[in-house]
């Protein structure tokens, strides 16, 4: 019997990789069902529809946090510490600003500049961090000559960068919530300012 494409065994299952993936016709269905469900949704109730884009984005955004920090000691440059620590606090701050978003009632003493200044400073966040992470596009030192395979130099980056990205996000909700000197970015009855565009 002849076999296209490679075979490899794991465990006690056998896969069978071929070159082409084929797409089951029940999954399109799936997706084009799904978008079509979150069009309705968007233009019945754009709260809703609102609430759960976020939550799935923040999902996303703490499940590349916990591989990144699971799998920390195994990575080879500190590319990916930053971007998955990044990612925790960028999912942090738009769960703030989901709640924040007009109609919800979390936050009824703030106005509509609330969820755009958490909305801003997400995105200042995530876009900084993506400007520098490829200057960490370095691999780790080999070891030394004990045998230690760097994994405490690892987790040491990591912490000391978790720790900075506490700092920002707490100053970013202090200036935010409290000492309100972050800037304006949306006053109703004139929309959005300058900044956030």
């Amino acid at each position: 019997m002849e076999r296209t494409g490679i075979q490899k065994k794991v465990g006690s299952y056998q896969m069978v990789l071929r070159g082409k993936t084929r797409v089951k016709s029940y999954e399109v269905i799936l997706w084009v069902a799904l978008a079509c469900l979150l069009y309705i949704t968007s233009r019945s109730n754009y709260l809703l529809f609102h609430t759960l884009a976020e939550l799935f984005s923040i999902y996303v955004a703490y499940v590349v946090f916990l591989i990144v920090s699971k799998s920390k000691d195994r990575l080879e440059n500190r590319y990916l510490i930053l971007i998955g620590i990044a990612y925790f606090f960028v999912a942090s701050l738009d769960l703030l600003h989901t709640f924040a978003y007009k109609g919800m009632g979390i936050f009824p003493q703030f106005d509509a500049n609330l969820p755009t200044q958490l909305w801003i400073a997400a995105r200042y966040m995530e876009s900084m961090s993506l400007f520098i992470a490829p200057l960490l596009l370095k691999e780790y030192s080999a070891g030394n000559e004990n045998g230690d395979t760097g994994a405490r130099e690892k987790n040491k980056f990591f912490w000391k960068i978790f720790f900075i990205y506490a700092v920002i996000t707490t100053g970013c909700i202090l200036s935010i919530f409290t000492i309100r000197n972050f800037p304006d970015s949306y006053i109703e009855g004139s929309g959005l300012l300058l900044l956030r565009l």
